[in-house]
């Protein structure tokens, strides 16, 4: 009888934590979150704060390059980063934001090494937020590759992400997690496409292998045993295509 009770007690407790910690994955829409990440980023430009990591980064950088090496280039391995710093927090904690635009650099430049802690410094200077302790802005690494002279098509819709897929080849995905329990937190991988094939890099930032989907629907529903939740999904390309798929977003300087 008292088995049954505290069966009935956790069974309850397990409910009403859902309810709690799942509201906002569950009720609040994606464009909703992605506004409020960009109020956080235009309060840490407002402030203006500079963070001295750059010297300190590149030092530590370079006893990471036989493990990159060994990755292909890629940053797997997340949870090795605990050495380099982003704002106030480290890459190990909040920097897979960074890690997937590395990544993604690494991929368009066909092969060459980019520079970690320089693009730290440009996160650090427009996109950081809370000094780094919750990462990056979404939108903020969409900035960053229209700058760099890429063309990028941005959504918030899931039923877009396919399109997305056959449009561009290089892809930055931001998810919730657990869709039932935002203390999850947030996560931000690079997903790359080989003979049409879609592998998110630094899923877990355990350095293990990507696994490879047909589809980027495919390879989100498998995602944390498809607890996770996507956000937002930005396609990368390195000129415009002759047409946009149907149904997608197409961001320009002048539209913010």
């Amino acid at each position: 009888m008292e088995e049954t009770r505290d069966k009935r007690r956790k069974k309850l407790k397990s409910a009403i934590a859902e309810a709690v910690f799942g509201f906002i994955p569950a009720h609040v829409r994606p464009g909703v979150v992605l506004w409020f990440f960009e109020r956080l980023r235009a309060l840490q430009r407002v402030a203006r704060r500079k963070f001295r990591n750059a010297s300190r980064n590149a030092e530590r950088f370079l006893s990471h390059f036989e493990r990159l090496v060994g990755f292909g280039g890629y940053i797997e391995d997340q949870a090795a980063y605990g050495d380099m710093r982003f704002g106030k927090s480290t890459v190990r904690h909040s920097g897979c934001e960074v890690i997937a635009a590395y990544n993604a650099l690494r991929s368009l430049g066909r092969g060459s090494i980019p520079s970690l802690p320089l693009l730290i410094d440009a996160f650090e200077r427009d996109g950081m937020v809370l000094s780094g302790r919750w990462g990056t802005a979404p939108k903020a690494i969409r900035d960053f590759f229209v700058r760099q002279g890429y063309w990028t098509s941005f959504t918030a819709n899931e039923r877009e992400f396919d399109g997305l897929g056959e449009l561009c080849d290089d892809f930055i995905l931001t998810m919730y997690n657990d869709r039932h329990d935002i203390r999850r937190q947030v996560h931000t991988v690079y997903i790359s496409k080989r003979d049409g094939l879609f592998a998110a890099h630094n899923l877990h930032g355990n350095g293990s292998v990507p696994k490879a989907y047909r589809s980027i629907s495919g390879l989100v529903a498998s995602i944390n045993g498809g607890s996770s939740k996507p956000i937002s999904l930005l396609g990368i390309r390195e000129q415009a295509p002759e047409e946009d798929a149907p149904g997608q977003v197409r961001w320009s300087p002048d539209r913010g």
